[in-house]
C-alpha cells in the first residue's frame, strides 16, 4: 500500500518522447562550423601578425644601428612587407568572411599568397642563420629540422585555410550570397 496518490510525482525527471529527434540547424542559418573556426583562428593569427609587424620595425631599426652589415638585414624588410600584407588581407578578409560576404574569399587568397611569401622569406632567413654553424654540426642540423617543422606546420594551417575558403565558396553559392 502506498501513501502517494495517483498524481504525477513532482520530483520525477521529465519524460520526453522518443519520436522528437534533435535537428541540426540548417546550413542557411550560419557558416559551416569548419569555416567559422578557421576564419576566427586566422583572424586571431592575423591580429598577432600585425603586432609582429610593429615589433619588426622596431627590430629593424635596432639592427640597422647595431650592425648595419648583418646579412639578415636584407631579409627584414621582406618579412615586414609579407607580414603587413598578411595582416591586411587576413584582417579584412576574415572579417568579411565572418560577415558572410563572398568578396572576403578574394582577400583570403591574398592572405594565402602573402603567407607563402612569408614562408619563403623564413626559409631564406634560416639559410643565412645556418651558415653561422659548421657543416654537419648539431646546431646546423637542429636549425634545419626546426625550420622544416615550422614550414610543415605553417603549410598545414595554410592548406586547411584554403579548404575553408573553398567550402565557404560552395556554401555561398548554395545560399545565393
Amino acid at each position: 500500500m502506498s501513501n502517494y496518490s495517483n498524481e504525477a510525482n513532482p520530483f520525477a525527471a521529465p519524460q520526453i518522447s522518443t519520436g522528437n529527434k534533435l535537428r541540426r540547424p540548417s546550413s542557411k542559418s550560419g557558416l559551416p562550423t569548419f569555416c567559422l573556426v578557421m576564419f576566427i583562428v586566422s583572424l586571431v593569427f592575423c591580429v598577432l601578425r600585425l603586432m609582429m609587424v610593429v615589433l619588426g620595425f622596431i627590430g629593424w631599426s635596432a639592427l640597422t644601428q647595431a650592425n648595419p652589415n648583418d646579412p639578415l638585414l636584407a631579409t627584414v624588410l621582406f618579412e615586414i612587407g609579407a607580414g603587413a600584407a598578411m595582416a591586411f588581407f587576413g584582417i579584412v578578409g576574415n572579417s568579411l568572411l565572418l560577415a558572410k560576404k563572398p568578396i572576403g574569399v578574394v582577400f583570403g587568397w591574398g592572405l594565402v599568397a602573402a603567407t607563402l611569401v612569408s614562408i619563403g622569406v623564413g626559409v631564406w632567413q634560416l639559410s643565412i642563420m645556418a651558415e653561422a654553424y659548421p657543416d654537419g654540426s648539431p646546431e646546423r642540423v637542429g636549425a634545419y629540422i626546426g625550420g622544416g617543422v615550422m614550414v610543415l606546420i605553417r603549410l598545414t594551417i595554410l592548406i586547411l585555410f584554403g579548404v575553408a575558403l573553398m567550402r565557404f565558396g560552395r556554401w555561398a553559392k548554395e545560399n545565393n550570397l
